[in-house]
Parts: structure tokens; C-alpha cells; sequence
């Protein structure tokens, strides 16, 4: 039996459907013919065992939600009366793709620094395949995932066994760089628009670009009555404006006391999909934001029927998505749109990954033969819009490579800033996480 062959059987019962891009462009009009394509090594360069599993066994839930929040609090800390909106999926998938050609120490750092330290590779990417391929399975709101890869004509022929994993995995193209205007439009056509000009420029010396592009529309499971919005006051930090404030009862919204916060989650009509939306005690994003990263609070409110009131409830596991309560929810919710660009290098390296950035010690020689390029620069986009009917978002990522309550009713009037995430509540992933401080703004 042929080696490879028998080597590709391992995987590609994980090989995706991507719903933004796949490889025909159109009737007659293939990605390829659009954009071009390279050539791939012959033989494998290692062990594809290595990198691949016959099917998910590591679940990282709980990894991926720490990269999530750390991800976040970096982007609120440097924004701190703003709105931020940050796609930890997005930077993992794009990141997820640059791990593969990474080796040894490169690697490891990687691995840290999106909180997968401990785990292997071929974990990492089983995990990776099995989150997007449920989230693109999921048939009653719209998630589309594209990845994509740009290298410059000298890193063909790619090795093959980077090449197996990123194609299959993550459901990569791949085409020769020829400049920012095929990738800008490439991430246009993947986001609906909603995402243009990701990349300004690039450094003549430029050896690759992967990029992720997410694309989420989903409709609430019980929309708000656009008769029924108003303008209402919100505290912003620089002071009272008026919002655009959605208002709702409804018993599919689930809701939470926590130590410090109120908070609660908005389902969509796949009825896994969830808008968490998290209003702190105290008026003050930052350090709420920060206190987040310290883990479980040690418990949750709970209704007492014997006391009608609220009472304690030890739970060491609880976490911010965990302890919500079903019954009728009053909810007062501004509509807020906004997109928000941030460089992630200063983050990356604030996360353990400096070693990437460096021209003299990255080592990312598993792309190409006789090739050692660097990470230059990391570039997330991002745009939502929050509306009675539901909720629109994208984001893009490029990484730019250089050669070298129940049976009760609760109340929440979010009429001050908040953090909120969009999450599938299935695979426990943050596709989306950010704040509000001023929904007018």
C-alpha cells in the first residue's frame, strides 16, 4: 500500500466544509485560476502521524477560553473608554496554521501562548478541526469560516506534509503573494464586505501571509419588537448619552447573579449560539475585565423559593458562562455597531511569543526547503452590529510573515458599559469578544 495514501486515510475524515470559500470561485472559475497556485514537495518530511489524529480525543475547551479573555483584556486595557471587539477564534485559526510550520522551541512558545501548553500539535489541530467543523455544520444561523495561505513563488515547492495539514485541517487555499489587493479582496469575499482593506501594504521582503476570515449572522430565537425601541439613557465614560435601547420579556433568555456582575445570555435560533452580555456592580470595565482572568468566583446567586430572595451558591467550577437561570427575563439592551482594528504583536508577545517576532531565533523552518522566514506582524479586523433582529459580526486575521433564575422573573437594564461574547455554547468557543463602553459611538 502506498505510504501516503495510507498516511492521508488518518485525517480526512476531518477535512472541512467551509462555508465562505472553498475551491470553486464559480460556474467555470476555479481559486486557482483566480489567484494562482504553487507546487507541493512529493514526499512527506515528517511523520503526518505527528500532526494529524484519526479523530478529536483533547478537548480545550477550557484552554481556549483563558486565550479568549487574556485576548481580550490585553485589547480593553489599551481602550479602556472604548469599544473593543477582538475574534479569539479568528487569531487561533490563523495562528493555529503558522504553529504548523513552526519547530521546537518556535513551537512550544505557540502553543504557551494560546494557552495549549502541555498539549501537542496534532491535539491542537484535531481541536481546531472539530470546533470549526460543528460550527459550520450548524444549519440554523450562518458561520462561515475561510482560511488562507500566500507565499511567495520561492517557497515552492511547500512540503508536504505542512501543505496535508493546513489544506485538510483547516481547510486552506493556497496561492502565490502577489501583493495586499488579491488578499484584501479575498477577505471582502469572505466576510460580505464587512471586513475591507485588512492589509495595507507589505514589506518588500514579504514571504507569506495566512489569514482567517469568520463571517456569524444569526436571528435571536425570540426577537425584540422594533416598535418597542427607544432612546434611553446610557452611562458612557464620558457621560450620559442617549442609545438607540432595545427592550424585551422573554422566557428563552437565561440569566445570572454573579459575585460582581449581572449578566445574561441572548440565544439565537440554532438554540447553541448565545450573545452573553456582562454588566458589572461596579461601573468600571477594567478592572472587572481583569478580575475575569482569575477563574471561578467561587459560586453564583440562585433563587430560593423558600426565602424568595437570592441566595449564595458555593461552586469552585463555576465559570462566567456557567450558573445562568431559566425563567422571564426583562431586558433593556442598547443596539450597538462598531468594527475595531488592532496589530496583535504587542499581544502575542505580552502572551509568551516574542521568540516569533524574532529574526535570529523564530524557527519556522517546516514551510519550505531551505526556508526560515519570521513573523513581521499580526492584524485582526473586526465588525459587529446588534440589532432587534439579531446579530451580524466578522473578523480577519493575517499574519504577515517576513523571509527570514427558575420559575421567576429577572431584570436587567444594561444602562452602562458591558462586556459581551458571542459563543457557541456546544463547543464552549468564543467566536466573539468585546465591550461597550458608548453604543453611539
Amino acid at each position: 500500500m502506498n505510504t501516503n495514501v495510507r498516511q492521508s486515510t488518518l485525517y480526512l475524515s476531518l477535512a472541512l466544509t467551509f462555508g465562505a470559500c472553498g475551491s470553486d470561485k464559480g460556474e467555470g472559475e476555479t481559486m486557482a485560476d483566480k489567484y494562482g497556485a504553487l507546487a507541493v514537495a512529493d514526499d512527506y518530511d515528517r511523520p503526518i502521524e505527528s500532526l494529524v489524529a484519526e479523530a478529536p480525543g483533547v478537548g480545550l475547551t477550557a484552554e481556549s477560553e483563558s486565550f479568549a479573555l487574556r485576548m481580550m483584556n490585553l485589547a480593553n486595557a489599551d481602550n479602556v473608554d472604548t469599544n473593543v471587539l477582538v475574534s479569539p477564534l479568528s487569531a487561533a485559526l490563523a495562528l493555529g496554521m503558522t504553529m504548523n510550520g513552526a519547530n521546537g522551541e518556535t513551537l512550544a512558545a505557540m502553543l504557551t501562548g494560546l494557552g495549549y501548553e502541555g498539549q501537542s500539535l496534532k491535539d491542537v489541530n484535531s481541536y481546531l478541526a472539530d470546533v470549526s467543523r460543528s460550527l459550520v455544520e450548524n444549519d440554523q444561523v450562518t458561520i462561515e469560516l475561510a482560511n488562507s495561505i500566500w507565499a511567495r513563488e520561492d517557497y515552492s515547492p511547500l512540503k508536504r506534509s505542512f501543505y496535508e495539514v493546513v489544506t485538510e485541517y483547516y481547510g486552506a487555499d493556497i496561492f502565490p503573494l502577489a501583493g495586499v489587493d488579491p488578499i484584501n479582496e479575498w477577505v471582502a469575499d469572505a466576510t460580505h464586505d464587512k471586513i475591507t482593506n485588512l492589509l495595507q501594504d507589505l514589506p518588500s521582503d514579504a514571504a507569506m501571509v495566512l489569514v482567517n476570515a469568520l463571517y456569524f449572522n444569526g436571528k435571536w430565537l425570540d426577537a425584540f419588537d422594533k416598535s418597542g425601541t427607544d432612546s434611553s439613557a446610557f452611562r458612557a465614560p464620558g457621560g450620559n448619552v442617549q442609545a438607540d435601547t432595545m427592550h424585551i420579556t422573554s422566557e428563552d433568555i437565561r440569566y445570572k447573579r454573579g459575585l460582581d456582575y449581572q449578566a445574561v445570555a441572548i440565544p439565537y435560533q440554532d438554540k447553541r449560539t448565545s450573545l452573553y452580555v456582562v454588566v458589572p456592580n461596579d461601573e468600571s470595565l477594567d478592572a472587572f475585565s481583569e478580575s475575569l482572568l482569575a477563574g471561578s468566583s467561587g459560586g453564583y446567586y440562585d433563587w430560593s423559593w423558600e426565602t424568595d430572595d437570592f441566595e449564595w451558591v458555593e461552586d469552585q467550577s463555576e465559570t462566567l458562562f456557567s450558573g445562568f437561570l431559566s425563567g422571564e427575563v426583562r431586558l433593556d439592551l442598547p443596539k450597538f455597531s462598531f468594527d475595531f482594528e488592532r496589530n496583535l504583536e504587542e499581544d502575542l508577545k505580552a502572551l509568551g511569543m516574542d521568540v516569533i517576532f524574532d529574526p535570529n531565533a523564530a524557527d519556522f523552518t517546516n514551510f519550505a526547503e531551505n526556508k526560515a522566514p519570521w513573523v513581521d506582524k499580526v492584524v485582526q479586523k473586526t465588525f459587529i452590529d446588534v440589532n432587534e433582529e439579531g446579530t451580524e459580526a466578522a473578523a480577519a486575521t493575517a499574519v504577515v510573515m517576513l523571509d527570514s433564575a427558575v420559575g421567576t422573573r429577572y431584570e436587567l437594564n444594561v444602562d452602562r458599559p458591558f462586556l459581551f461574547f458571542v459563543r457557541d455554547d456546544r463547543t464552549g468557543v468564543l467566536l466573539f469578544a468585546g465591550q461597550v463602553n458608548d453604543p453611539t459611538s
